[in-house]
């Protein structure tokens, strides 16, 4: 029945262009064209009411089923496979969450071991200082560490910084000083690092070439003897003109040189 509705359909599609140029024609000719004009119309209602029943004839046949359950079959497989894409999306960013979370607790387990060593290591500098405190040289042993130097010495490139020196020196000048004091050469951070008293003595050293005179010689330049609040010496138990033996560590080595006495006796 659909192929026939099929065939009617078609033949009748056929006449639609025969009825325009027999209508036209008619036009020209001046002739009636209402026959022509409802045999047109009827054309179109027939084209119509053929393709409705061969529509609904074909949708009872087996092969209409057959179309329609290829694809339902079709939809279905898509469908699966969008599942299963998203499935696997699904599992590559829970394996992407997986393994960030587990970087993000090897950089904190990282940071904690650096932690730890950054406390041992305190803890390691803590017992080094407890050791040296303990370690303090005696008077004795320190004097004997200490390296006699001479006026030529102090002001020579051999002068090392942290250095323990002996020297035999004669108070020229005693100053009391701000940071921007003499000639701006006293630095903050030595202050801060040894604790340094706001005042220093300018003293002379003793030429070695006159060690053995009776009156040796102190001419020349002068340099700095500091002193820190941790210890029992201040200028004002000193006087210009006293001559002294010197026993201390070189703090800096230029614009100075500076020298913290550790230990300081009347010369003989």
């Amino acid at each position: 029945m659909s192929d026939l509705c099929g065939f009617v359909v078609a033949l009748l599609i056929f006449a639609i262009p025969i009825w325009f140029i027999m209508l036209i024609i008619s036009l020209v000719k001046r002739k009636k064209v209402k026959l022509l004009l409802v045999l047109l119309l009827s054309d179109f209602v027939l084209i119509i009411m053929f393709t409705i029943i061969g529509t609904y004839s074909w949708s009872k046949t087996e092969e209409f089923q057959q179309v329609l359950l290829e694809r339902e079959e079709q939809k279905s497989k898509e469908s699966k496979e969008e599942i299963v894409v998203a499935e696997t999306i699904d599992e590559q960013a829970s394996i992407e969450i997986v393994e960030s979370v587990e970087t993000k607790t090897e950089l904190v387990e990282e940071d904690n071991t650096i932690e730890e060593v950054k406390i041992e290591t305190t803890e390691i500098y803590s017992e080094v200082e407890v050791v040296n405190a303990e370690i303090e040289l005696t008077e004795e042993e320190y004097k004997n560490q200490c390296r006699e130097i001479y006026y030529d010495d102090i002001f020579s490139d051999e002068l090392t910084l942290g250095e323990k020196v002996k020297i035999h020196v004669f108070i020229a000048e005693k100053y009391r000083y701000s940071f921007s004091d003499i000639m701006g050469i006293i630095v903050e951070d030595i202050t801060k690092q040894y604790n340094l008293l706001k005042e220093c003595i300018g003293a002379c050293a003793m030429h070695e070439e006159t060690k053995d005179d009776t009156i040796p010689s102190y001419f020349g330049k002068q340099f700095y003897l500091m002193f820190s609040e941790d210890s029992e010496f201040t200028i004002d138990n000193y006087k210009t003109g006293q001559r002294f033996v010197v026993y201390g560590e070189v703090i800096q080595t230029y614009n100075g040189p500076f020298v913290l006495p550790k230990y300081i006796e009347e010369e003989e």
